[in-house]
């Protein structure tokens, strides 16, 4: 297994073409339904260094991601941080050590 961090636009598309099936191997799902993402707010902020995406890949396949947004937080601004937006791990790799 190779891990890696990547800007989110780096690896967009790969994730982009995997959505409906990472919706659909989803244990559970939240009342907002399929995911409509903001594709131009992520770009920007992976230009800007503050949207990343942990990898996992086998044998060059991705079969997880964390999608990550960094920054500062706004009451320490001293302190910078990351949100989690996006995880995923292909079903056969769940409860594996990847």
């Amino acid at each position: 297994m190779i891990y890696d961090f990547v800007p989110l636009h780096e690896v967009a598309e790969e994730i982009a073409k995997n959505l409906d099936k990472h919706y659909e191997d989803a244990d559970s799902r939240d009342d907002y339904g399929k995911a409509n993402i903001d594709w131009d707010n992520y770009f920007a902020l992976s230009r800007d260094g503050k949207c990343g995406v942990v990898t996992a890949r086998n044998e060059g396949e991705m079969v997880g991601y964390s999608i990550f947004i960094i920054g500062t937080n706004i009451n320490h601004k001293h302190i910078i941080e990351a949100l989690n937006t996006g995880l995923f791990i292909r079903k056969e790799w769940r409860g594996k050590i990847i």
